[in-house]
């Protein structure tokens, strides 16, 4: 992962998630499994 910031070291992703599409319409997440919820889809 990198940064907007140039000065920014790139780090490590320490959270994985699990985003499951919904099948009628496929820009919408169904549901997720993850270790921090999202904000935002």
């Amino acid at each position: 992962m990198t940064f907007d910031e140039p000065d920014t070291q790139p780090v490590k992703p320490t959270m994985t998630h699990f985003f499951y599409m919904d099948e009628a319409d496929p820009t919408l997440v169904k549901r997720w499994v993850g270790a921090v919820g999202p904000t935002a889809f």
